[in-house]
């Protein structure tokens, strides 16, 4: 097979459509360039594609290699077009790990970024301070 039977250009969609088409993926990309500025940065997509149950792969340094570590949801690549390819094909040709990693990465969200319980715990952070 090639590539452009993996790949799929979608151009520009609306929001709403996103959730139905990243969960019917079975990998997704979250690019960020080696930039020592980026180094704190988590492209948002990697969060989406966690939340959808699909794994990622990302590229960049510090802290998305982070999130992938302790998600074990994710693989980081370096930017090279090569490190890129080698880490989707080891993905595309492991079912069993895609779907662990999708698992994970469903179940760290949920944990960890919930909007309802970070919003909650702010609430209780600030009723500590004007307490």
């Amino acid at each position: 097979e090639s590539m452009a039977d993996k790949v799929i250009f979608m151009g520009l969609l609306a929001r709403e459509e996103l959730p139905g088409l990243i969960a019917e993926s079975c990998i997704g990309i979250a690019p960020l360039k080696k930039l020592q500025s980026l180094q704190y940065a988590i492209p948002t997509k990697a969060y989406e594609y966690m939340s959808c149950g699909i794994p990622f792969v990302g590229t960049g340094k510090g802290e998305i290699e982070q999130l992938a570590e302790k998600s074990k949801a994710g693989l980081v690549a370096d930017t090279s077009v090569k490190s890129i390819y080698e880490k989707i094909m080891y993905l595309l040709e492991n079912e069993k790990l895609r779907e662990e990693m999708g698992q994970n990465g469903r179940a760290f969200v949920e944990k960890y970024n919930d909007r309802e319980k970070i919003a909650e715990k702010l609430l209780h952070s600030i009723e500590k301070v004007v307490a």
